[in-house]
């Protein structure tokens, strides 16, 4: 099972690319001052946060799916094996205790006694 069937940052490639040709085409025809200008204050800058972004987002995709692959692995060890999880290192994993919310009751700290107190 995996978390996503198309990756969005292969898919936003495309997208781009797809963008590209068409400015490509469009710049073919608009040749003037205000084209020029469109090109250094907009479109030069999207490309360039646009490749970072994509690029960022590629990286992110593949921690992720890495992350479920080994997820997917050790689930079904632990499943299978029928015993408690275990560290990768093969300790025993501690169990979870329940922590306390925001307004829970705590027990009060209690002084020590001295030793000269009877």
């Amino acid at each position: 099972m995996t978390l996503l069937d198309s990756r969005p940052d292969r898919d936003g490639q495309e997208q781009f690319r797809l963008l590209g040709a068409v400015w490509e085409e469009t710049a073919r025809q608009w040749q003037d001052e205000v084209a020029r200008l469109f090109e250094a204050g907009h479109w030069i800058p999207l490309a360039r946060q646009s490749s970072d972004y994509l690029e960022a987002l590629a990286a992110m995709m593949d921690l992720l799916e890495t992350a479920e692959r080994e997820t997917e692995f050790l689930t079904a060890l632990f499943l299978t094996a029928g015993r408690p999880p275990v560290r990768l290192d093969g300790r025993r994993m501690p169990r979870a205790r329940p922590r306390p919310g925001p307004g829970s009751a705590r027990r009060p700290v209690r002084p020590k006694k001295s030793a000269g107190a009877a």
